[in-house]
């Protein structure tokens, strides 16, 4: 049986596809592209966020992201991945006397790593410019705003996709009338998530 893996690399070599084609397609960065294709689970700070990259990564190939998602899940369990965010300041320093200059710098240090707890904690920006209450049936529908760089974007559970300054547009058709839900939905690189749900009502034309 395939792997993911497998699955990917040849779905993107019978396109004739290279990593930067595809990140330039997807906005996935070439290093999340090449890890998702080596099976570098680890790689990715949280399962909900991989799960998204998969998914837009399969939808891009023309896979089935539903069933390349049971696919993951499965791997992660029979491998028992963890995602761990691992840092690289290691405590080394040999004897010294305590000075203004160490407290200094451990202040610094925790700060540091005290931003960094906060910010893994943030859910991703998501801002989303006035729409109207209402619109006409066949009419177009503009959803546009701003997110962040490397947020997985998605429109009532359908991935959109933001520039290189995190601006995204999305149009919506509707050909009936009536009360309709609208879900934007943002994943952010640490796997939280930020929501925004209105109704708009489809109007007949006059």
């Amino acid at each position: 049986m395939r792997n993911i893996t497998q699955i990917l690399e040849q779905e993107r070599l019978k396109k004739q596809l290279d990593f930067k084609k595809a990140s330039q397609d997807t906005k996935i960065p070439i290093e999340q592209l090449e890890n998702l294709e080596k099976g570098n689970w680890q790689k990715f700070s949280s399962d909900a966020y991989l799960q998204g990259v998969l998914q837009k990564y399969a939808l891009y190939l023309g896979l089935d992201s539903e069933k390349i998602g049971k696919y993951l899940k499965r791997e992660i369990k029979e491998q028992q991945v963890k995602f761990i965010r691992i840092s690289d300041y290691q405590d080394s320093s040999p004897r010294f006397s305590i000075n203004w200059t160490i407290y200094a710098l451990i202040i610094l240090v925790l700060g540091f790593f005290g931003l960094q707890l906060f910010i893994s904690w943030q859910k991703p920006l998501l801002k989303l410019k006035q729409i109207p209450s209402s619109v006409v049936v066949n009419k177009a529908l503009l959803i546009k705003g701003q997110t962040e760089k490397g947020v997985l974007l998605y429109l009532n559970e359908e991935p959109i996709y933001q520039d290189e300054q995190g601006n995204f547009a999305e149009t919506l058709y509707f050909k009936t009338i009536g009360e309709r839900k609208i879900e934007l939905k943002a994943i952010g690189v640490n796997g939280k998530e930020q929501i925004l749900n209105f109704n708009i009502r489809v109007k007949r034309q006059r």
